[in-house]
């Protein structure tokens, strides 16, 4: 891309043609990419070249540059010829260095969290809690799931609470789905990376913050914390919850809320799996409880390929620390949602 102020950005290198006369493989690249959203015009430039089995430096054919605006609304491209400025300069004949035939362009659209909030959409809200050994024996008073009386929140209920209590705003039955992961369920069981709270499979559903924080205490009364911590089966139930949500005419859109005391065991399959992410509506937020490391979240948002960059920028799946906010809850809460209004 090259905009009229100067700044130019590779968007995109194919593989090697074949022969004479070759086909590339279709391609994509997002229109935010391809569009500066602080200017009126842009324009992509197309550049050729030959690479010589002979040479390891690729030889430029030529170039042609493309109206961003007129790429867009159009469906199909009449060809366009490639031209080198250097070999019109020294050769008088010169008329071309070949023709581009481009055979299809099409503008897929692919909605923003804000984009389903205005289309007054229901967000469908999945709350995953880690309950790995990291965190503590839950009986014990420092214990990030320690549990007293009906008034006491301990560190992971705060941080639910300040995100959940506007969120049931957004849909009307209040209803969450609630997960535990990194625990045994029972005292013969393996540790289980994606149960429901409730205890009921295929029916995590509960009412608002107060039944998911009932459904919390007494899932925390019968479970064993465990380990490791892995995260790609709950990724992978709500991208599955997200395929859902999209089928037919449905405005829904879901969010999943991890919260979690630390580095998770399995970030290659989540980086594989956060890549299907893409045209789902779906976004996910990892909650950092107690003083985690982040090193492994900062990778996979540089790895989750999906981003929809508005001005401003949405990541699909990002990291926020709770303690990071000394209880500025507000802040807390436009950190984590920021893309919902109001929040």
């Amino acid at each position: 891309r090259v905009d009229t102020d100067g700044y130019s950005e590779i968007l995109y290198t194919s593989e090697m043609g074949k022969g004479i006369s070759p086909r590339w493989k279709d391609f994509d690249v997002e229109i935010q990419k391809l569009k500066s959203p602080f200017l009126d015009n842009s324009r992509v430039v197309l550049e050729v070249f030959h690479q010589s089995k002979f040479s390891r430096e690729p030889t430029f054919i030529g170039m042609q540059a493309i109206d961003v605006d007129q790429l867009i609304e159009s469906q199909s491209l009449s060809k366009f010829k490639i031209l080198n400025k250097a070999k019109r300069q020294k050769q008088r004949r010169y008329q071309n260095s070949g023709e581009i035939h481009p055979v299809l362009v099409h503008h897929i659209l692919e909605p923003s969290f804000t984009d389903y909030l205005k289309g007054k959409a229901r967000v469908k809200t999945m709350v995953a809690l880690d309950f790995t050994v990291d965190n503590g024996e839950i009986d014990q008073p420092n214990s990030l799931h320690y549990q007293a009386g009906s008034a006491y929140c301990n560190e992971y209920e705060l941080a639910m609470a300040h995100l959940l209590d506007m969120l049931v705003h957004y849909n009307t039955e209040r209803l969450i789905s609630g997960y535990g992961f990194g625990a045994k369920i029972s005292a013969t069981s393996k540790t289980s990376h994606c149960f429901p709270l409730t205890g009921k499979e295929g029916d995590p559903f509960v009412q608002g913050f107060e039944g998911l924080k009932l459904a919390y205490r007494k899932a925390g009364s019968k479970i064993t914390l465990s380990s490791p911590r892995y995260l790609n089966a709950v990724i992978s139930s709500a991208i599955n919850y997200a395929r859902e949500a999209s089928r037919g005419n449905n405005l829904d859109y879901v969010l999943l809320l991890v919260f979690i005391n630390g580095p998770n065991k399995d970030t290659r399959e989540c980086i594989r799996t956060l890549q299907k992410i893409k045209q789902l509506p779906l976004m996910i937020r990892f909650i950092g409880v107690g003083v985690p490391s982040t090193s492994n979240f900062e990778a996979m948002d540089l790895s989750c390929l999906h981003k929809h960059n508005e001005i401003g920028g949405v990541q699909y799946a990002k990291y926020v620390n709770f303690s990071d906010f000394d209880h500025n809850m507000p802040a807390f809460r436009r950190e984590v949602l920021s893309d919902i209004p109001a929040a």
